[in-house]
C-alpha cells in the first residue's frame, strides 16, 4: 500500500506501515481523486429522475401538455400522477405515508424543473465523486433528500417533489468537508460551493413556489454528513458503502412502488380508466 495522509491527524503514514505513528488510526487506502471516477451511480440517479419524469407525463399526458396554466405549465405532471408516484407531503405525510420521504426526491414538476436540478446535479456529483467515491454520493443524495422532506413536511406540509433537496445536501457536504480539509483545495472548493449556495438560496426566496424548508434541511443534513466522510480527498470507500448506497436506491424504487400500489384504484377512477 502506498504511503497516505492519515484522513484523522493529517500526518504521513508510510508505505510499510499499517497505522499512523502519532494518532494510532489505521492506515486507509486512498486512491488519486482524477483516477477511476466511476459515474455510474451518478447516470443511475439521473437516469432514474429522468424515467419517472417520463411516466409522470404519459400518466396524463393530456394535462401535461394542455396550456390551462400558461406556456411555462407545458410539461407539468397532473398532481395526482406525482401523488400516485410518490409525492411527499400534504395527504400524504398526514395519512402516515412516511416513505414518500425516499421518493420524492426523484419527482420533477416541470420541463425547467427537472432541466436546472439535473443540471446542477450533474456539476456537483462529478465534484463530489471525484473527492469521495461514487457509492458516498448516493448515500449523501437520498439521506438529505430525506433531511430535507422531513423538516418541510415538519414546518409547512405542503406536497413537495425534487431533487433540490438532495443537491443542496450535496452542496453541505462540500462545504463542510472544505473547511475541515483547510489549505488551497479547501479554500477554492469553499468558495465554489458558498456561491452555489447564495445563488440556490437566493433563487429560492426570489421565485414562489419553492420549497425553502426543503432546501435548509438537505443542506443541514449535507453539513452532518459532511462531518462522516473523510477529511481528506481520495480515501478510499468502505466495503460496506456500495450494499448500503444500492440498499437505500432500491428502498427508494420501493417507495415508489408503494405509493402506487395504495394510490393507483384512485387514480384510475380520476382519469376514467
Amino acid at each position: 500500500m502506498p504511503p497516505s495522509l492519515c484522513p484523522k491527524c493529517g500526518q504521513l503514514v508510510g508505505s510499510n506501515e499499517t497505522k499512523c505513528f502519532t494518532c494510532g488510526a489505521p492506515k486507509v487506502e486512498r486512491r488519486r481523486p482524477i483516477e477511476g471516477v466511476d459515474m455510474f451511480p451518478a447516470q443511475l440517479i439521473l437516469g432514474a429522475c429522468v424515467l419517472l419524469y417520463v411516466l409522470s407525463i404519459i400518466l396524463d399526458t393530456q394535462s401535461a401538455l394542455s396550456l390551462k396554466g400558461g406556456f411555462l405549465s407545458i410539461g407539468s405532471p397532473n398532481s395526482d400522477a406525482l401523488k400516485l408516484l410518490g409525492m411527499t407531503g400534504g395527504g400524504m405525510w398526514r395519512a402516515g405515508y412516511y416513505w414518500t420521504l425516499l421518493s420524492a426526491s426523484f419527482l420533477h414538476g416541470g420541463i425547467l424543473h427537472i432541466f436546472f436540478n439535473m443540471s446542477w446535479f450533474s456539476t456537483l456529483s462529478k465534484v463530489f465523486t471525484q473527492l469521495f467515491g461514487a457509492h458516498r454520493l448516493v448515500i449523501v443524495f437520498v439521506m438529505t433528500g430525506v433531511s430535507g422532506f422531513l423538516l418541510s413536511n415538519v414546518m409547512s406540509n405542503y406536497p413537495t417533489i425534487g431533487a433540490s433537496c438532495s443537491i443542496f445536501g450535496i452542496m453541505g457536504a462540500l462545504l463542510v468537508f472544505s473547511y475541515r480539509r483547510g489549505g488551497e483545495v479547501g479554500r477554492i472548493i469553499r468558495g465554489q460551493v458558498w456561491a452555489w449556495i447564495i445563488i440556490g438560496l437566493v433563487f429560492g426566496f426570489a421565485i414562489p413556489g419553492i420549497n425553502n424548508y426543503g432546501h435548509v434541511g438537505g443542506l443541514l443534513g449535507g453539513a452532518a454528513m459532511g462531518y462522516v466522510l473523510p477529511q481528506r480527498e481520495g480515501v478510499a470507500e468502505e466495503k460496506w458503502v456500495k450494499p448500503v448506497a444500492y440498499g437505500l436506491l432500491v428502498a427508494s424504487l420501493l417507495s415508489v412502488l408503494m405509493s402506487i400500489r395504495i394510490f393507483w384504484p384512485l387514480f384510475q377512477i380520476k382519469m376514467n380508466f
